[in-house]
């Protein structure tokens, strides 16, 4: 799988990721020229460069129906980094690194045996476990 790590991510996630799950491939915006750009417009481009997911803080995305629809139309997979990571203090990097670590192993496993996969909740609704991963 190829997993783009959003700007609002330390890019230093890939390298830990990258050991943890050594057959996949992330890039961070930074690696792909992408920082600063609009989400709808970056959605796109992901799609059109082969990714399959995007991680990211930003849980707007789901609220916002044009965001949704090119996550959609470009065939990527969301997974949601809980908001609480910006209020930890300490090893922001360890931690982000177990949480995303913990939700891709998951993540993966459905890959594997769900040809349903997941679908997003309605915008209203706000439980971090079950709004880890979208596939929409």
């Amino acid at each position: 799988m190829k997993l783009f790590i959003d700007e609002n991510l330390p890019a230093q996630l890939v390298r830990p990721l990258s050991g943890i799950f050594p057959r996949d491939k992330f890039q961070s915006a930074t690696e792909t020229g992408t920082s600063g750009w609009d989400d709808v417009p970056l959605i796109y481009e992901l799609g059109e460069r082969g990714f399959n997911a995007i991680i990211t803080l930003d849980r707007h995305q789901l609220d916002n129906p044009d965001e949704r629809e090119a996550l959609r139309d470009a065939g990527l997979d969301w997974i949601g980094v809980p908001p609480e990571l910006q209020e930890w203090g300490g090893d922001v990097l360890g931690m982000a690194g177990s949480l995303i670590a913990h939700g891709l192993s998951l993540y993966q496993q459905l890959q594997v045996n769900s040809p349903i996969g997941l679908r997003a909740p309605k915008p209203s609704a706000r439980s971090s476990a079950a709004s880890m991963f979208f596939k929409l």
